[in-house]
């Protein structure tokens, strides 16, 4: 990772000033960069080596094989997670978007439904590397990443509340062509650093995610039917309890199939990543 944006950032700086350089060019390097900075922080790499490549990348210095890194120190492991837990809100509430577009709109164009398909399942396996190259355990990750009855009936209980010209708008924003573009440049940039989501932990599969937002959409609708229709109190009282029965009566068990403990990783998993270790004190 550290390789690609030293070596990008030289990209631009020969390429800054110069003539007979196509300005798109320029300018996709530019967000190359960007997202290559946003996923090493992402990963847990010292601020102090991610200055010092791009240092290095502005003084024209290509990444080398034998090149030494300052000491540097990660940030703590809970900025880490929390970091990381905020990528895995982001799919559970993407997934919250699409269904309630499709409730109100009642059909999505092909396109856009293959192009929020693909970003889905980016994102998903983004976490999963993420988690990976973190060396995350399922210790750490508990419950917060499960798909909770509770949890989809307040996503799409906010999301019932967005105006119809504000959910397009989240909507065409979530499936544009740009942003499944950006997502797969970040997976690109992962899976070349070597990592490999399997045997990391990860949150549900989109499928399962697709299927318990759609189950919980279909039980609030239910549920907010039955409460104008009946007494205020007794459907109130037996909403959530409804919701969440027909959550878990939908949703496919997640196997972890894909996704071994990695607290007692199997012989065949992929083995953690080590630390990196400093070459040069400060």
């Amino acid at each position: 990772m550290l390789k690609q944006l030293q070596n990008v950032t030289d990209d631009i700086r020969r390429m800054t000033g110069a003539t007979g350089w196509d300005r798109a060019v320029l300018r996709d390097l530019h967000v190359t960069a960007d997202l290559l900075d946003e996923l090493v922080h992402e990963i847990g790499i010292p601020e102090r080596w991610i200055t010092h490549v791009r240092a290095l990348g502005n003084a024209g210095t290509r990444w080398t094989a034998s090149q030494q890194l300052p000491a540097g120190r990660a940030e703590g492991r809970e900025q880490q997670l929390a970091r990381l837990h905020a990528q895995v809100d982001q799919l559970f509430e993407m997934t919250a978007l699409q269904t309630v577009y499709r409730g109100r709109r009642g059909v999505i164009e092909p396109v856009l439904a293959e192009r929020f398909d693909a970003l889905q399942r980016l994102q998903w396996v983004r976490v999963a590397m993420v988690a990976r190259a973190l060396n995350v355990t399922r210790a750490e990750v508990g419950t917060r990443w499960s798909s909770d009855p509770r949890r989809w009936t307040a996503l799409l209980e906010k999301s019932r509340e967005v105006r119809p010209a504000e959910l397009s708008k989240r909507w065409k924003a979530a499936t544009s062509a740009l942003v499944v573009s950006r997502a797969r440049t970040r997976y690109n940039a992962l899976a070349s650093a070597g990592l490999d989501p399997s045997g990391a932990p990860a949150p549900p599969h989109p499928h399962e995610l697709n299927v318990a937002a759609e189950t919980a959409w279909r039980a609030t609708n239910a549920a907010e039917g039955a409460r104008h229709a009946g007494p205020a109190t007794t459907a109130e009282g037996e909403r959530g309890a409804r919701i969440a029965e027909a959550v878990d009566a939908a949703a496919p068990e997640h196997s972890g199939a894909e996704v071994t403990d990695t607290d007692n990783p199997a012989p065949a998993s992929t083995a953690e990543i080590p630390q990196p270790h400093s070459e040069i004190e400060p």
